[in-house]
């Protein structure tokens, strides 16, 4: 058998199978996974009899990541096939709460394995009160689709977009910042 890192979740954890029957062990007490932030670490057991996993190969991912705003919350879709992701529209941030119809209809439409939600972060590493409201709206995502959710450290993801924006001549600031934090997770694969 081989542990690898493959998914955090901030729920309670129990040895199991996901819904795609993938094996899963919780590790013990809690930790961090590098460049990915949580409460609670999973660990991914190798299954031998996974034609992927015997060939060597890393399981096919699709995801959509987040970049979780006040006012929008940024949204790309990726996967890693091709380990790239494409800005889609935003999503509003209505008077107290994400406009979860607009959320649940893309997550039906793309049909993610993973959901991740940037972490905005100081530089100096510690947390300001905006991650807390990141924190809560993976939480409401999590419990809402029953998606796993991991949370990747987004600092400077939004300066890397105006310069994006600034190459491209157009695009939505808050959703090319959400592709320069699933770029992020899929570079810490």
């Amino acid at each position: 058998r081989v542990l690898t890192w493959h998914r955090l979740s901030s729920r309670g954890a129990a040895p199991g199978r996901s819904l795609d029957g993938t094996p899963w062990c919780p590790l013990p007490g809690s930790g961090t996974h590098p460049g990915a932030l949580a409460t609670a670490c999973w660990l991914h057991v190798k299954d031998p009899n996974d034609q992927n996993e015997a060939s060597g190969k890393a399981p096919t991912v699709s995801f959509i990541a987040f970049d979780f705003g006040t006012t929008k919350i940024g949204v790309a879709s990726g996967q890693t096939v091709t380990g790239s992701a494409t800005p889609l529209p935003s999503v509003r941030y209505g008077r107290r709460e994400p406009d979860w119809i607009a959320i649940e209809r893309l997550i039906a439409t793309w049909r993610p394995q993973l959901l991740l939600v940037g972490l905005p972060l100081n530089m100096d590493g510690t947390e300001n009160d905006l991650c807390r409201l990141a924190k809560d709206f993976a939480m409401g995502l999590e419990e809402r689709t029953g998606i796993a959710v991991e949370l990747v450290d987004e600092r400077l993801s939004t300066r890397e977009a105006y310069e994006r924006r600034d190459q491209l001549g157009s695009g939505d600031i808050d959703s090319l910042s959400a592709q320069v934090i699933a770029e992020t997770w899929l570079s810490l694969r």
